[in-house]
């Protein structure tokens, strides 16, 4: 007999009390409060991953700033309240340049932590902290595994799991949203969900993951995977170096149409050009000459023969290749 069951008496467990199905049905539904509308819901917990220098400590900053002066965060609304920003890794010098470029005042309800804290004893001071202050929105924890204890290894589901639940009792008890950055891992992976660096207690611990990425061309997207409300697919975030703020620019799909689509444009205009002022060039040439994929400037060629504005001419054949020119349009008369 365990140390639990020691400390039941008998006859002291009383059985579940199941509802029925009409009971379940006549239930009113409840409504999510959101920290930040359809992305972030109060009383719940978020993890915001990313490789490093992908702009998750920017970002992170940028939705403390938006949350305590109640403007919008990515042109989502936020519940404006105080906020508190544990920045473990940060310098007090560069945290406050950065508030004050993203227009914080001195005035504005957030609270900074920055610099080691002591793991055993963290998340009873985070809780000793929301007991003293009201009114508190947001917690952002940056990093989150400098902060917690208990997990030797991020990989153990167990340990992982047991960390971060202790925080997210927190939000339930407390009515706030709490944030933790993490990072991503050094692979690549379709699945977003097996982006995050550790175990995937990580992921299913929260209520909202927030996935950074950074291309080697310096591109960022943001996707998001939610309990709550619509995931975000896959969208360009836009930078703004004056007010160092990102913004939510095009889903990657559209991104990658719309360039799909510039570069078919530039293809079909090089080829006409190529054609124009070399009359009667192979395909070969063609395609030697103009940059881009072969297949795709294969198919633009064909495009362009079908359409009649080139004369194919040569039987295709060993010694014979086919040759092109454009399709020379009649001069009108004057009269």
């Amino acid at each position: 007999m365990n140390e639990n069951q020691a400390n039941v008496s008998e006859g002291s467990i009383q059985p579940f009390k199941f509802k029925t199905v009409k009971e379940v049905y006549e239930a009113r539904e409840s409504e999510t409060d959101y920290c930040v509308d359809e992305l972030l819901p109060s009383c719940g917990m978020s993890i915001l991953a990313g490789k490093p220098k992908a702009g998750k400590t920017t970002l992170a900053r940028q939705l403390v700033v938006d949350v305590a002066t109640g403007q919008p965060f990515l042109g989502m609304e936020t519940q404006q309240g105080k906020v508190l920003y544990i920045a473990l890794e940060e310098k007090e010098s560069e945290v406050g340049m950065h508030f004050r470029k993203l227009g914080l005042s001195e005035d504005d309800p957030v609270r900074t932590w920055t610099g080691a804290v002591q793991r055993n004893t963290a998340v009873a001071t985070l809780e000793a902290t929301l007991k003293s202050m009201e009114g508190i929105s947001l917690v952002v924890i940056d990093p989150v595994f400098k902060f917690v204890s208990g997990v030797k290894d991020t990989n153990d589901y167990v340990q992982v799991n047991n960390a971060l639940e202790k925080l997210l009792e927190l939000a339930r008890q407390y009515s706030v949203h709490i944030l933790l950055v993490h990072h991503m891992k050094k692979r690549e992976t379709e699945d977003l969900g097996d982006a995050v660096l550790g175990s995937t207690a990580i992921t299913g611990a929260v209520d909202t993951y927030i996935a950074l990425k950074a291309s080697p061309e310096g591109i960022r997207t943001l996707a998001t995977q939610q309990r709550y409300g619509q995931g975000l697919p896959e969208t360009q975030l836009n930078w703004d170096a004056e007010t160092r703020r990102l913004s939510l620019g095009k889903t990657a799909e559209d991104a990658q149409r719309d360039a799909a689509e510039a570069t078919g444009k530039r293809i079909e205009k090089d080829i006409i050009t190529y054609v124009t002022t070399h009359k009667g060039c192979t395909q070969e040439a063609i395609i030697d000459a103009v940059t881009g994929r072969t297949t795709a400037k294969k198919r633009t060629l064909r495009a362009l023969i079908d359409s009649d504005l080139f004369v194919q001419s040569g039987t295709g054949v060993k010694g014979d290749a086919y040759r092109y020119e454009i399709v020379e349009m009649p001069t009108e008369t004057v009269q």
